[in-house]
């Protein structure tokens, strides 16, 4: 099964490193049989994709809110 979120994530930007180092870990969580963490940093991921690479998305700022 291809990893969907680091095609996504590189299609949007190669260059941003917070893109690269959420593929890196994500590969790592799933070469090591870890799907938790792996579902966890796409969930990561999607938020970072949203607030950074989203224009639409305004200037952000808010941060991640508490549980």
């Amino acid at each position: 099964m291809p990893d969907q979120g680091a095609s996504v994530s590189g299609a949007v930007n190669a260059g941003c490193r917070d893109c690269a180092w959420f593929r890196t870990m994500i590969s790592r969580a799933r070469e090591t049989g870890d799907d938790r963490s792996a579902a966890d940093l796409e969930a990561l991921q999607g938020r970072h994709l949203h607030l950074g690479h989203n224009p639409d998305a305004g200037s952000g700022g808010k941060g991640l809110r508490g549980v």
